[in-house]
């Protein structure tokens, strides 16, 4: 059993939603595991007891695209990166580029929440 599946058994529909969480698992690997190591350890799991299974090098140049994108790299230096030869190929680390935007109206949205509670 992977450590999606075991917080998907311990967490509540309020505070997981395990569809959700393994497309975000899929195209945003780092800030998954960021967003999501303090609900599993409020649980009890640790990500050192879950191994990675099926690991292909395909997913490794998968993850480090999705990497780069999430630090608002250029997608043509991305395609560099990763050898790609049309655009066509790295248009799916675009929609990736949104990790960023996210995490600022998050912070956003926390800091305006905490000046109204004040």
């Amino acid at each position: 059993m992977g450590l999606v599946e075991a917080l998907a058994e311990k967490a509540t529909a309020k505070t997981f939603d395990y569809q959700l969480v393994i497309e975000e698992a899929i195209d945003f690997p780092v800030q998954t595991i960021e967003r999501y190591t303090p609900l599993a350890e409020k649980h009890g799991l640790h990500l050192k007891d879950y191994e990675m299974r099926d690991l292909h090098i395909h997913d490794l140049r998968r993850t480090l695209g999705s990497w780069l994108a999430s630090r608002g790299t250029s997608l043509p230096i991305i395609g560099n990166v990763l050898n790609h030869k049309t655009p066509e190929a790295i248009k799916v680390y675009a929609r990736q580029m949104l990790g960023p935007v996210r995490n600022a109206m998050e912070e956003a949205t926390a800091a305006m929440r905490r000046t109204g509670e004040a």
